[in-house]
Protein backbone atom coordinates (compact mmCIF):
# COMPACT_ATOMS: atom_id res chain seq x y z
CA UNK A 1 0.00 0.00 0.00
CA UNK A 2 1.51 3.46 -1.05
CA UNK A 3 -0.65 6.42 0.00
CA UNK A 4 -0.11 9.67 -1.70
CA UNK A 5 -0.34 12.57 0.30
CA UNK A 6 -1.22 15.93 -1.26
CA UNK A 7 -0.76 19.48 -0.25
CA UNK A 8 -3.74 21.47 -1.59
CA UNK A 9 -3.29 24.17 -3.71
CA UNK A 10 -2.64 28.14 -3.39
CA UNK A 11 -5.70 29.25 -1.46
CA UNK A 12 -7.40 32.82 -0.53
CA UNK A 13 -6.30 32.26 2.70
CA UNK A 14 -2.98 31.77 1.85
CA UNK A 15 -3.01 34.98 -0.11
CA UNK A 16 -4.93 36.50 2.77
CA UNK A 17 -2.22 35.23 5.42
CA UNK A 18 -6.06 34.32 7.18
CA UNK A 19 -6.72 31.40 9.85
CA UNK A 20 -8.80 29.29 7.98
CA UNK A 21 -8.99 25.87 9.34
CA UNK A 22 -13.03 25.21 9.90
CA UNK A 23 -15.76 26.00 7.66
CA UNK A 24 -14.98 29.33 6.08
CA UNK A 25 -14.61 29.02 2.13
CA UNK A 26 -11.88 30.09 1.15
CA UNK A 27 -11.37 29.27 -2.79
CA UNK A 28 -8.26 28.25 -4.26
CA UNK A 29 -6.55 31.14 -5.95
CA UNK A 30 -6.19 31.12 -10.29
CA UNK A 31 -2.75 30.08 -9.61
CA UNK A 32 -3.89 27.59 -7.06
CA UNK A 33 -6.36 26.15 -9.62
CA UNK A 34 -3.27 26.05 -12.06
CA UNK A 35 -1.00 24.47 -9.42
CA UNK A 36 -3.44 21.36 -9.21
CA UNK A 37 -4.06 21.11 -13.05
CA UNK A 38 -0.09 20.22 -13.18
CA UNK A 39 -0.50 18.42 -10.63
CA UNK A 40 -3.19 16.05 -12.24
CA UNK A 41 -0.61 15.83 -14.99
CA UNK A 42 2.13 14.65 -12.75
CA UNK A 43 0.28 11.85 -11.04
CA UNK A 44 -1.46 11.05 -14.77
CA UNK A 45 -1.30 6.91 -15.28
CA UNK A 46 -1.22 6.27 -11.54
CA UNK A 47 -4.00 3.77 -10.33
CA UNK A 48 -5.64 4.75 -6.95
CA UNK A 49 -8.02 2.45 -5.18
CA UNK A 50 -9.19 5.02 -2.69
CA UNK A 51 -9.56 8.62 -3.05
CA UNK A 52 -10.34 11.20 0.31
CA UNK A 53 -9.77 14.47 1.04
CA UNK A 54 -10.41 16.96 4.09
CA UNK A 55 -13.91 18.42 4.26
CA UNK A 56 -12.34 21.96 4.72
CA UNK A 57 -12.92 23.97 1.07
CA UNK A 58 -9.46 24.83 -0.22
CA UNK A 59 -8.95 21.00 -0.43
CA UNK A 60 -12.36 19.74 -1.69
CA UNK A 61 -12.00 22.25 -4.52
CA UNK A 62 -8.25 20.50 -5.24
CA UNK A 63 -9.99 17.26 -4.95
CA UNK A 64 -12.63 18.06 -7.38
CA UNK A 65 -10.16 19.47 -10.11
CA UNK A 66 -8.16 15.91 -9.52
CA UNK A 67 -11.13 13.89 -9.82
CA UNK A 68 -12.07 15.81 -13.14
CA UNK A 69 -8.27 15.34 -14.34
CA UNK A 70 -7.79 11.96 -13.49
CA UNK A 71 -11.15 10.43 -14.04
CA UNK A 72 -11.19 9.63 -10.25
CA UNK A 73 -14.38 8.34 -8.54
CA UNK A 74 -16.00 10.82 -5.65
CA UNK A 75 -13.59 11.23 -2.83
CA UNK A 76 -14.14 10.35 0.49
CA UNK A 77 -14.61 13.35 3.26
CA UNK A 78 -12.33 12.12 6.15
CA UNK A 79 -12.31 14.58 9.43
CA UNK A 80 -9.03 13.22 10.32
CA UNK A 81 -7.48 14.71 7.29
CA UNK A 82 -8.55 18.04 8.04
CA UNK A 83 -6.30 20.98 9.51
CA UNK A 84 -5.93 21.40 13.10
CA UNK A 85 -7.95 23.61 14.14
CA UNK A 86 -6.48 27.13 15.92
CA UNK A 87 -9.62 28.24 18.13
CA UNK A 88 -9.49 31.46 18.88
CA UNK A 89 -7.31 32.22 16.06
CA UNK A 90 -9.96 31.29 13.72
CA UNK A 91 -10.71 34.15 10.42
CA UNK A 92 -7.90 36.18 11.98
CA UNK A 93 -4.64 37.56 10.01
CA UNK A 94 -3.53 39.74 12.93
CA UNK A 95 0.32 39.64 13.45
CA UNK A 96 0.10 39.14 17.13
CA UNK A 97 -2.17 35.79 16.27
CA UNK A 98 0.98 34.72 13.61
CA UNK A 99 3.57 35.23 16.29
CA UNK A 100 2.07 33.32 18.74
CA UNK A 101 1.11 30.57 16.53
CA UNK A 102 4.67 30.60 15.49
CA UNK A 103 5.65 29.93 19.07
CA UNK A 104 2.98 26.76 19.24
CA UNK A 105 5.08 25.48 15.94
CA UNK A 106 8.33 25.65 18.19
CA UNK A 107 6.50 24.31 21.08
CA UNK A 108 4.98 21.20 19.09
CA UNK A 109 7.82 20.55 16.36
CA UNK A 110 11.14 21.60 18.64
CA UNK A 111 10.54 21.40 21.84
CA UNK A 112 8.25 18.44 22.13
CA UNK A 113 5.38 20.33 24.45
CA UNK A 114 2.91 18.23 22.75
CA UNK A 115 -0.11 18.88 25.49
CA UNK A 116 0.20 23.03 24.50
CA UNK A 117 -2.54 24.43 22.32
CA UNK A 118 -4.02 27.42 20.95
CA UNK A 119 -7.13 28.43 23.31
CA UNK A 120 -9.94 26.35 22.15
CA UNK A 121 -8.00 24.33 20.01
CA UNK A 122 -6.25 21.31 19.19
CA UNK A 123 -3.12 20.29 20.71
CA UNK A 124 -0.74 17.71 18.92
CA UNK A 125 -2.41 14.47 20.27
CA UNK A 126 -5.56 15.81 19.27
CA UNK A 127 -4.34 15.96 15.82
CA UNK A 128 -2.40 12.86 15.63
CA UNK A 129 -5.43 10.70 17.53
CA UNK A 130 -7.54 11.81 15.02
CA UNK A 131 -5.54 11.48 11.48
CA UNK A 132 -4.02 8.26 13.35
CA UNK A 133 -7.72 6.62 13.41
CA UNK A 134 -8.10 7.49 9.52
CA UNK A 135 -4.63 5.53 8.60
CA UNK A 136 -5.95 2.64 10.70
CA UNK A 137 -9.03 3.04 8.66
CA UNK A 138 -7.26 3.20 5.37
CA UNK A 139 -4.82 0.74 6.14
CA UNK A 140 -7.87 -1.73 7.30
CA UNK A 141 -9.17 -1.25 4.09
CA UNK A 142 -6.14 -1.43 1.87
CA UNK A 143 -3.38 -2.49 3.73
CA UNK A 144 -0.87 -5.31 2.86
CA UNK A 145 -2.18 -4.93 -1.03
CA UNK A 146 0.00 -3.22 -3.86
CA UNK A 147 -2.40 -0.12 -4.07
CA UNK A 148 -2.27 3.61 -4.38
CA UNK A 149 -4.19 5.50 -2.44
CA UNK A 150 -4.93 9.54 -3.17
CA UNK A 151 -5.00 11.70 -0.05
CA UNK A 152 -5.37 15.53 -0.33
CA UNK A 153 -5.01 17.34 2.78
CA UNK A 154 -2.85 19.75 4.57
CA UNK A 155 1.03 21.14 5.05
CA UNK A 156 0.62 22.00 8.85
CA UNK A 157 -1.36 18.47 9.63
CA UNK A 158 0.91 16.60 7.27
CA UNK A 159 4.35 17.97 9.22
CA UNK A 160 2.35 17.38 12.44
CA UNK A 161 1.27 14.05 12.34
CA UNK A 162 3.54 12.17 9.71
CA UNK A 163 6.28 12.36 12.06
CA UNK A 164 4.56 10.32 14.45
CA UNK A 165 3.39 7.39 11.89
CA UNK A 166 6.14 6.64 9.50
CA UNK A 167 9.00 5.43 10.59
CA UNK A 168 11.86 7.69 9.28
CA UNK A 169 10.54 10.89 9.72
CA UNK A 170 11.42 13.55 12.20
CA UNK A 171 9.45 16.95 13.66
CA UNK A 172 13.10 18.57 13.59
CA UNK A 173 12.81 17.15 9.94
CA UNK A 174 9.46 18.31 8.94
CA UNK A 175 10.03 21.85 11.01
CA UNK A 176 12.85 22.76 8.78
CA UNK A 177 10.94 21.26 5.90
CA UNK A 178 7.93 23.60 4.72
CA UNK A 179 5.53 21.86 2.12
CA UNK A 180 4.59 23.97 -0.84
CA UNK A 181 1.15 24.11 -2.40
CA UNK A 182 0.32 20.85 -3.95
CA UNK A 183 3.71 19.28 -2.88
CA UNK A 184 3.39 14.87 -2.72
CA UNK A 185 4.30 13.48 0.23
CA UNK A 186 4.41 9.56 -0.64
CA UNK A 187 4.16 6.93 2.19
CA UNK A 188 5.08 3.19 1.62
CA UNK A 189 4.01 0.68 4.19
CA UNK A 190 6.08 -2.31 4.95
CA UNK A 191 6.47 -5.47 7.15
CA UNK A 192 6.97 -2.92 10.52
CA UNK A 193 5.07 -0.36 9.15
CA UNK A 194 5.00 2.83 7.07
CA UNK A 195 8.00 4.64 5.78
CA UNK A 196 7.97 8.37 3.84
CA UNK A 197 9.94 7.81 0.61
CA UNK A 198 9.21 11.46 -0.75
CA UNK A 199 8.72 14.70 0.85
CA UNK A 200 8.01 16.95 -1.31
CA UNK A 201 11.33 17.05 -3.89
CA UNK A 202 13.61 15.78 -1.55
CA UNK A 203 13.39 11.38 -1.83
CA UNK A 204 14.17 9.92 1.62
CA UNK A 205 15.18 6.51 2.63
CA UNK A 206 14.32 4.27 5.06
CA UNK A 207 16.82 5.20 7.80
CA UNK A 208 15.76 9.12 7.47
CA UNK A 209 18.30 10.38 5.20
CA UNK A 210 18.20 12.32 1.86
CA UNK A 211 19.22 11.43 -1.35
Amino acid sequence: MRIYFIRHGESEANIQRVFSNRDVKHDLTEKGRTQTEELAVRLNGISFAGFYTSPVYRALRTAEILRNRLNLPEPCIDEGLREFDVGIFEGRSDEQSWMEHKTLWEDWLVRGEYEKRHPEGENHYDIRERFGKWLDAAAGEFGKRDVNILAVTHGALMMCALPFALKNLTPGFTFNHLLSNTAIVTAEEREDGFYCMQWDTLKIETDGSVV
